[in-house]
């Protein structure tokens, strides 16, 4: 079967593509098969600003957003329509414990990796510095 990223993007009247619903379902092997045929749908937002992390945090699929949020290409800051990310919205909201440990969890890895990247950027500048003088 050809898979087309066409089809994969389709979009009904909310704005929704197959990922929002199989989020919505937990439905692991559709996440996993439409992440391998669009790594960017991830990100795509209905039109209250929901992504798929949204639907699958709200319906407490633990699967599912450990999932979601191991893709690479996953922006978790990115906001709905009232400007709350996906980390507040479930702040704000009584999901199950382990979905707010799952983020949280997500959260202080990537801070950690920007801060080692950004002290890394900084040894390598103080090395080029040294080196051309």
């Amino acid at each position: 079967m050809k898979h087309s990223s066409d089809v994969i993007n389709l979009l009904n009247q909310n704005k929704c593509t197959a990922l929002h619903y199989a989020a919505l379902h937990g439905n692991i092997g559709s996440i996993k098969l439409l992440l391998k045929y669009n790594s960017k749908i991830s990100n795509l937002q209905d039109i209250c600003g929901n992504t798929a992390l949204h639907y699958a945090a709200a319906r407490c699929h633990i699967d599912s957003v450990k999932l979601l949020l191991n893709h690479n290409n996953l922006e978790i800051e990115l906001q709905d329509y009232l400007y709350i990310d996906i980390i507040n919205n479930n702040a704000l909201n009584t999901y199950e414990k382990e979905v707010l440990e799952l983020f949280i969890t997500h959260a202080v890895k990537d801070t950690l990796v920007k801060i080692l990247t950004q002290k890394l950027l900084h040894r390598i500048q103080i090395l080029y510095k040294i080196h051309q003088i």
